[in-house]
């Protein structure tokens, strides 16, 4: 059985290599799986201006496994994959198809592989009602997965997320302050203050003023001959020596 992937497929359901074929085409003949050119086209367009994340990064992770799937020629031992690069030749408005639709062009190669191979049942592999209706219309057949290998969708994953911090917020302790003759509140009676006179202030400052006097301001510095500040003070061999005119230099005082 020959089966055309559409590219909904490869964004919204399991991986080709998760899924049991056998099971889900009721047959126990080789299944032999064909991505389209446009397939391509369209993933690649996905990759990179595709506006959800999730699906830029499925388009990219299906482009590689389609790769590596064409090099190795199947998916496994009973599902084979190929890849036909060449577009489809038919006759686009015979079928009332547009060629510049992309799932017309879809519809175009299964069309076209159909009058290659007539003695081949081929199917196209699609959950999208219109492109199933268009398939009946041409005379092509149409299969679906289901609904088990569907991929959840982001509204589903985020009502999932909102359930399960429901469910924790549920979990969480609920804490209550409670006091040692058990009730949860305490009652508190606020004091007024003593009035503090003006002479009691005065009192204080001068209380303040005679344990902290007053400390003398240092002198300013020494100006030298050339009018450079002199420094009142220099360390040398591990003492202080005092700059004084007039004075010793060499008089030391200790560190």
């Amino acid at each position: 059985m020959i089966v055309f992937i559409d590219t909904n497929t490869f964004l919204h359901f399991a991986h080709l290599d998760q899924i049991k074929w056998a099971d889900v085409l009721a047959t126990s003949n080789l299944v032999t799986l064909v991505v389209a050119p446009v397939v391509i086209k369209e993933l690649d367009k996905h990759k990179y201006s595709h506006p959800t994340q999730k699906v830029r990064q499925r388009a990219a992770d299906s482009l590689k496994k389609i790769e590596a799937w064409i090099e190795a020629k199947n998916i496994r031992q009973d599902v084979a994959l190929e890849y036909n690069h060449a577009h489809p030749s038919i006759d686009f408005s015979s079928y009332g198809l547009n060629p510049l639709d992309c799932d017309d062009q879809l519809l175009a190669k299964i069309i076209e592989s159909k009058k290659i191979h007539p003695e081949a049942e081929i199917a196209l592999l699609t959950a999208d009602t219109g492109l199933r209706l268009k398939c009946k219309s041409v005379g092509v057949k149409a299969v679906s997965l289901p609904s088990e290998y569907q991929l959840p969708s982001e509204l589903d994953q985020i009502a999932v997320i909102r359930r399960e911090n429901e469910e924790l917020k549920r979990l969480r302790p609920v804490l209550t302050l409670e006091f040692p003759d058990k009730s949860n509140r305490i009652q508190l009676t606020a004091q007024p203050q003593d009035k503090v006179s003006s002479e009691d202030i005065d009192r204080q400052i001068d209380a303040l003023r005679e344990r902290y006097p007053e400390q003398t301001p240092p002198p300013p510095p020494i100006a030298n001959s050339d009018g450079r500040k002199q420094k009142r003070y220099r360390v040398q061999d591990g003492c202080f020596r005092v700059n004084r005119p007039g004075h010793d230099s060499s008089q030391r005082a200790p560190l």
